[in-house]
């Protein structure tokens, strides 16, 4: 099985968010969501049409390929279940731009159990279910590459390995959904072992691989209206949120 990149689209326009050509982006950005979750539904329903995802997407790879330049971009197809991510080369590694949305069945869930949700911000996964989630030539990112990203980002190096907030470079503010580096944090929350979900719309909850001890995992947390990155520790039964990060050995087949 392997993971099947539709089409390099070309490099993200990245500027300042207060600038005419963010703006821009932001309504590709809102196009590229609608025809993502247009094609979802024709996938869910009819598994021949998938590839109508080539045609949908179309336009935005003509438009994006006009933009300005300075980031790598392509998208991908999870041919486990038909869902396309956007990703993206920041520093040395390949991201995700989209919460995943794979279906593990235990250790995986919905907010409000409702699957719309997860179409849209992503799916939740216990610290376990995390390592096994991403797709063939993906995989969980660790604590140390998450750091990769935050240094790429600007943080400053003392604050790195830093728990809590850390708030250097205010690579947050721009790391988060309409951020304008198309990383796309999303605010999804988070879910406790007793079902109770938490901070929906208001924070954003990510897993890394690396376990602080048995019970604990190391993680990154984005809160609105706070321009750091919070690096704490969460038990491992709790659900959040990932992002999958490209093995450096990986191949993408080109089409």
């Amino acid at each position: 099985m392997k993971l099947v990149a539709i089409q390099n689209y070309g490099p993200v326009l990245r500027t300042n968010c207060d600038s005419s050509g963010f703006k821009i982006m932001r309504l590709i950005n809102n196009y590229s969501l609608d025809l993502v979750k247009i094609t979802y539904f024709v996938q869910q329903n009819f598994l021949i049409m998938k590839w109508l995802s080539y045609i949908l997407l179309l336009p935005l790879f003509l438009i994006n390929t006009a933009t300005a330049t300075s980031q790598d971009t392509d998208f991908i197809m999870d041919e486990r279940d038909g869902n396309i991510y956007l990703i993206m080369k920041f520093g040395q590694h390949w991201w995700m731009c989209q919460n995943l949305k794979f279906d593990m069945g235990d250790g995986s869930s919905c907010y409000e159990d409702d699957e719309t949700n997860c179409m849209l911000k992503g799916r939740w996964y216990t610290f376990e279910a995390a390592k096994k989630a991403c797709p063939e030539g993906f995989r969980l990112p660790g604590d140390e590459e998450w750091m990769a990203l935050e240094s790429y980002m600007g943080m400053d190096k003392a604050e790195l390995q830093k728990k809590y907030i850390r708030n250097s470079g205010k690579i947050g503010k721009y790391l988060k959904v309409d951020g304008g580096v198309g990383f796309d944090a999303e605010f999804a929350g988070l879910v406790n072992p007793q079902a109770r979900d938490a901070y929906f719309e208001t924070h954003a909850y990510f897993w890394t691989s690396t376990a602080l001890d048995e019970k604990n995992g190391w993680t990154r947390v984005f809160e609105q209206g706070l321009d750091g990155i919070n690096r704490k520790m969460i038990p491992k039964e709790y659900g959040l949120s990932v992002r999958c990060i490209k093995d450096a050995d990986a191949d993408i087949d080109k089409e």
